[in-house]
């Protein structure tokens, strides 16, 4: 299985950013994992840890519901960025 990291999260979440509807299901960050090119390529069901690594990435819980679904579209997409920029990912 391959390992997803943040800093594969954070390509992700760029692209999702970019998207019409960030919050849209199948807008999933992993779901762009394929559209980044410097990544490793891999099967989107097989990104071990991505549902852990998302939710850490906003200061959420394991056990937590997905960001959009806990915070609501708006606010999961503000702490994203708020997250990306504190991170150095927007640099």
């Amino acid at each position: 299985m391959s390992e997803y990291t943040e800093e594969m999260h954070a390509k992700c979440l760029l692209l999702m950013l970019e998207s019409d509807n960030p919050c849209k299901q199948s807008n999933c960050p992993v779901y762009f994992y394929r559209l980044v090119d410097e990544l490793p390529p891999c099967d989107y069901g097989d990104l071990g840890g991505s549902n852990e690594i998302c939710k850490a990435f906003v200061g959420l819980l394991p056990d937590d519901a997905c960001p959009c679904y806990r915070f609501g579209g708006p606010e999961a997409i503000k702490r994203t960025w708020l997250a990306l920029e504190a991170k150095g990912y927007l640099e």
